[in-house]
């Protein structure tokens, strides 16, 4: 499925929620961030370590949620996050800008539900696409290590949130790839440094506008 038939998709998605009887729309804006990574390896006889720091960011978007107890819910998130990595000791640190359009949807289920406050689990599959995220690492021609930018990533969130009247708070847990896939490359030796999922975190905060599944 290309960008543009998923983009049909999570408007079908939303369109669908607003003619819903059980349909809560609003925004949202929020705080994330990443767990670095340290990975050490060897080549040539010789040894070497990369080191990438904690990222921080924000995200805003929108958020389409449908149904009662048992709910769907479909959102669509621009995130901004800011980060730095270095190789070996006494290096300069290279900084790199993670933009991205994320699409979770999620399903879950109200644990307590009353008319001015509840209480939700929820999970499910994450996607999401590159917007010019960018580093400031040389080409491959100037340095053994190099990268390559994963345009389209599948992670997978969890998580918890409350409402409390028109506001929502959700607290996520995300498994996704690093956006960069960065490579050692040493005469006939290629590397892939991170291959392994990064733990990201999420807080957020929402402003329903629209509540039809609010209690009577």
């Amino acid at each position: 499925m290309n960008r543009k038939h998923f983009a049909i998709f999570v408007f079908c998605l939303f369109a669908t929620a607003v003619f819903s009887q059980d349909v809560t729309l609003g925004i949202k804006m929020g705080y994330n961030s990443s767990l670095g990574f340290s990975e050490n390896w060897e080549s040539n006889s010789q040894s070497y370590s990369m080191e990438n720091a904690l990222s921080n960011g924000f995200n805003v978007g929108l958020i389409s949620r449908f149904g009662k107890r048992i709910f769907g819910q479909v959102e669509v998130v621009y995130n901004r996050n800011y980060t730095s990595f270095s190789i070996g000791e006494n290096t300069e640190n290279h900084k790199v800008i993670l933009q991205s359009i994320d699409v979770p949807v999620l399903f879950g289920v109200k644990i307590i539900d009353k008319r001015n406050f509840n209480w939700r689990l929820m999970v499910g599959p994450n996607f999401s696409f590159d917007v010019k995220s960018e580093t400031d690492l040389p080409n491959k021609s100037e340095t053994p290590l190099s990268y390559t930018l994963r345009k389209s990533l599948i992670g997978l969130d969890c998580g918890m949130g409350f409402d409390v009247w028109h506001f929502a708070l959700d607290f996520r847990y995300r498994l996704m790839q690093n956006r960069f896939a960065y490579q050692y490359l040493s005469g006939n030796e290629n590397k892939t440094i991170n291959n392994k999922p990064m733990n990201n975190f999420e807080v957020s905060v929402a402003w329903k506008f629209l509540d039809k599944n609010r209690k009577k």
